[in-house]
């Protein structure tokens, strides 16, 4: 429903919808926010987005040149990936039962 009501903003803010729109990356860094932040709730996503959206504004203020950021931020994307998989299944802020 959320991804619905993405769509229907973007398409109310540029007015025309085109599949070429958005790339493959853009694709990763929105279902990497879903999956850092969990499922299930609405806070969730909007975790996954803040922590995602800080790591490369965190490396801008370290003052590496651009092309070493880049691969660092890539690095960091997949490592955040596999530790949330691993260790937090249903991520930050995901529903969990006490059992």
């Amino acid at each position: 429903m959320a991804d619905a009501a993405a769509g229907a903003m973007y398409a109310s803010y540029f007015s025309y919808v085109n599949p070429d729109s958005t790339s493959l990356s853009e694709g990763i860094l929105l279902f990497s926010m879903v999956l850092v932040g969990g499922t299930g709730n609405f806070r969730g996503p909007l975790v996954g987005a803040g922590l995602l959206i800080a790591v490369p504004e965190v490396l801008r203020l370290l003052a590496m040149p651009s092309s070493i950021a880049a691969n660092v931020r890539l690095l960091l994307y997949g490592l955040l990936l596999v530790l949330f998989m691993h260790f937090r299944g249903r991520g930050i802020a995901g529903e969990y039962r006490i059992e």
